[in-house]
């Protein structure tokens, strides 16, 4: 079996809690929410208002136990995924804040370190192989793999 390197694209994320309530209008609440984080994160970073920057790479809806608190069964949330690690602790705290969407939100997981959070997700640990069903090389591969 050959081995190569490999550059791997980690976004970083972290969890809100979701309102059951507002399931059947989830897609629209979601797209208010990604709208709403990129440009409270640009107004945070002092870009022009006309300027929208996309800071938000996508948002899921997920299903799992809540990490704060004792919880008798799964809830639903909302998982955030960033483009840049760089900017979660700043949307973190519009979030908390009521910047965004006039609304106090209270981000779970987003204290664990994306690269963390990657190794975790994956049982990954030092120099552990990471298997990957879908790869893209560039060229010229090499003939041998090294060690």
């Amino acid at each position: 079996r050959g081995y190569a390197r490999a550059c791997a694209q980690v976004f970083p994320y972290f969890f809100l809690p979701f309102d059951e309530r507002l399931l059947p209008e989830a897609d629209n609440y979601i797209r208010k929410l990604t709208i709403s984080i990129d440009r409270a994160c640009d107004v945070s970073l002092g870009r022009a208002a006309g300027t929208v920057s996309q800071h938000v790479f996508k948002i899921v809806l997920v299903r799992g136990t809540p990490f704060y608190g004792f919880a008798p069964q799964e809830r639903l949330f909302l998982k955030v995924f960033l483009l840049n690690p760089m900017h979660q602790t700043r949307i973190v705290n519009l979030l908390r804040s009521g910047a965004i969407m006039g609304e106090q939100f209270q981000p779970h997981e987003s204290h664990i370190p994306y690269l963390l959070q990657f190794f975790i997700d994956y049982n990954l640990y030092g120099m552990g192989l990471l298997r990957l069903s879908h790869a893209r090389f560039r060229t010229p591969l090499p003939r041998t793999s090294r060690a």
